[in-house]
C-alpha cells in the first residue's frame, strides 16, 4: 500500500513538472513582446525604455534561467505579478478560478468520455491507415461546422503522428494504443490556434461579439493564454487517464462480451 501511493504521488509530481514545463515554453512561443506590450504598444516607447522593463520582469536572463525562476516561484507559491493589471497573479487566479476550473473540467470530462470509444475502435480496426482516415474525416467535419483551417491541419498532423505510434507498436500494442489517443488528444489545441496568435482579432471574430459586450468582457478576463494552456495540458493528462480507463473497461466487459 506504501510503496502505491509513493509510485502514484512520484507521478503526480512528475505530471505537474509536465504540465508546468509545457506551460512555460508554450507562453515564450507565443509572439509578442511582453515589455511593448506593458508600454501600451506605443511604438514610440524607446529601446531604452523597453529594455528596462524586461530587465525588470527578468526577460534579459538566459531562458534556462528563467525557467529555473520560474520553477521556484511556483513552489513558493511566487505566480508573479500581471501584466495588464500589476496585481498579483494569485489573487487574479483566485477570482477566476471558479470559471476557469468549469473550462478544465469540460475539457477533461471530454477526454476521458472519448477515450473509451477511441480505444474500442482501435481495437476493432487493425488495419494500416484507419486512424489518420478517421482523424482526416473528424478534421474535415470540423472546418464543415466552422473551426479554422489551422484546426483541420493540427488534427490531420495529429493523426498522422497517432498512425506512427499505433504502427510502431504493431497495431497490437496496448501502450501503443495508449499513446495514440493521448497524441490525437491534442487536437484540442487546433481551435485555440488563431487565439494564440492574435487575440484581439479572436475577440473581434463574429462569433464572440455576436454574444454581446458583457460576454466579451467576461471571456477575455476569464479565458486567457495561460488558461487555454491549462486546459490543454488537463486534456492531454486526462487523455492518458481516459485511454487507461477504456483500457480497463475493454478488458473487463466489451472483451468478455467477445466485442474487443
Amino acid at each position: 500500500m506504501v510503496s502505491f501511493l509513493i509510485r502514484r504521488i512520484a507521478t503526480a509530481i512528475v505530471l505537474a513538472w509536465v504540465v508546468l514545463t509545457l506551460i512555460f515554453f508554450a507562453i515564450h512561443t507565443v509572439p509578442g513582446d511582453p515589455a511593448y506590450q506593458l508600454a501600451g504598444g506605443d511604438s514610440g516607447f524607446t529601446e531604452e525604455g523597453l529594455q528596462q522593463i524586461r530587465e525588470s520582469l527578468g526577460l534579459d536572463r538566459p531562458l534556462g534561467e528563467q525557467y529555473a525562476n520560474y520553477l521556484l516561484g511556483v513552489l513558493g507559491g511566487d505566480l508573479g505579478e500581471s501584466f495588464a493589471t500589476g496585481q498579483p497573479v494569485a489573487q487574479s487566479i483566485l477570482r477566476r478560478l471558479p470559471a476557469t476550473l468549469q473550462l478544465i473540467a469540460a475539457a477533461a470530462v471530454l477526454a476521458i468520455a472519448a477515450g473509451i470509444p477511441y480505444l474500442l475502435f482501435l481495437t476493432r480496426v487493425r488495419h494500416p491507415g484507419m486512424v489518420a482516415l478517421f482523424g482526416t474525416v473528424l478534421a474535415l467535419l470540423f472546418l464543415m461546422t466552422g473551426q479554422p483551417w489551422q484546426s483541420t491541419l493540427v488534427t490531420i498532423g495529429l493523426s498522422l503522428v497517432a498512425e506512427v505510434v499505433l504502427r510502431a507498436g504493431g497495431y497490437r500494442s496496448k501502450w501503443a494504443a495508449i499513446w495514440t489517443y493521448v497524441v490525437f488528444s491534442a487536437w484540442f489545441v487546433g481551435p485555440w490556434i488563431p487565439f494564440f496568435l492574435d487575440q484581439e482579432e479572436y475577440l473581434r471574430g463574429r462569433g464572440v461579439e455576436a454574444m454581446g459586450e458583457a460576454y466579451l468582457q467576461s471571456f477575455a478576463q476569464v479565458v486567457t493564454v495561460p488558461a487555454v494552456l491549462i486546459m490543454v495540458a488537463a486534456t492531454l493528462v486526462c487523455g492518458f487517464l481516459g485511454a487507461l480507463l477504456g483500457t480497463a473497461l475493454l478488458r473487463k466487459h466489451f472483451q468478455r462480451a467477445g466485442l474487443a
